[in-house]
């Protein structure tokens, strides 16, 4: 099954807050329904306790799901650049992976096309 991941290139702790926004953006997201959206979690580093939250995997049999879902990381990631600089990483599900930096609105377009033309291939 197709799956597109969105993850960030933060810090430990700025990374799990982002990944628990946009997975909860995700899931309220109507045309998101028919999608299985969960978080990828990793274990601790050695000496800490607690899975870390850094990505959100969606998963959907069709591609028009995976379209839905490009369009609504592209709204959160606009509404999250209002107030901070986001570093992503985006995985197509071609296995191309997309690191980007959105420092401001004007970024948004810029990642959002990128993810297009690479995810393609």
């Amino acid at each position: 099954m197709p799956e597109l991941i969105f993850g960030f290139g933060e810090d430990e702790k700025d990374v799990a807050g982002s990944t628990q926004r946009l997975e909860r953006w995700l899931k309220d997201t109507e045309n998101l329904v028919r999608a299985d959206i969960s978080k990828v979690r990793r274990p601790p580093e050695a000496g800490r306790q607690g899975f870390i939250d850094e990505a959100v995997r969606v998963y959907a049999e069709v591609g028009p799901v995976l379209a839905a879902a490009l369009t609504a990381y592209v709204r959160w990631l606009s509404d999250e650049v209002k107030s901070r600089k986001v570093s992503v990483k985006v995985t197509c599900p071609n296995g191309v992976e997309i690191c980007a930096v959105a420092a401001s609105q004007a970024d948004v377009p810029k990642v959002r096309d990128r993810i297009l033309r690479d995810c393609a291939g």
